[in-house]
C-alpha cells in the first residue's frame, strides 16, 4: 500500500477513464506531476472521442480493448512517461487470449 498516494475518484469531472487517472496518480506520487489530458492521449484513452460508428466493438467501452492488443494502451501510457513497462499476467494462457 502506498500511504501517501492520492485517492483516485473515478467519474470526477476531470477523470472519466480508469487507467489514465491512475497513471496520473502514480506519476504524481513518484514526483513527476502529470497532466490528465496528456495521460489520456498518451495511453490512447482519447478513443472515447472517436467511437466506431460502423459496429459495436470492445474499444467503445474499455481502453484495454481499443486496439486488439490488451497491453498497448498500458504500455503506451507508461512509456510516454519515460518509464519501462512489463505486463504481469496471471498465467501465459491469459496472455494469449
Amino acid at each position: 500500500m502506498l500511504c501517501s498516494l492520492a485517492m483516485v475518484w473515478l467519474w470526477a469531472p476531470s477523470a472519466a477513464i480508469c487507467f489514465p487517472i491512475c497513471l496520473k496518480a502514480v506519476s504524481d506520487y513518484l514526483g513527476d506531476e502529470l497532466d490528465y489530458t496528456y495521460a489520456i492521449v498518451a495511453s490512447g484513452g482519447a478513443f472515447r472521442f472517436a467511437w466506431n460508428t460502423a459496429q459495436w466493438d470492445g474499444g467503445n467501452v474499455d481502453i484495454a480493448l481499443a486496439y486488439g492488443d490488451y497491453e498497448r494502451p498500458f504500455r503506451q501510457g507508461v512509456e510516454a512517461l519515460g518509464r519501462g513497462f512489463r505486463m504481469l499476467w496471471r498465467n501465459d494462457k491469459l496472455h494469449e487470449a
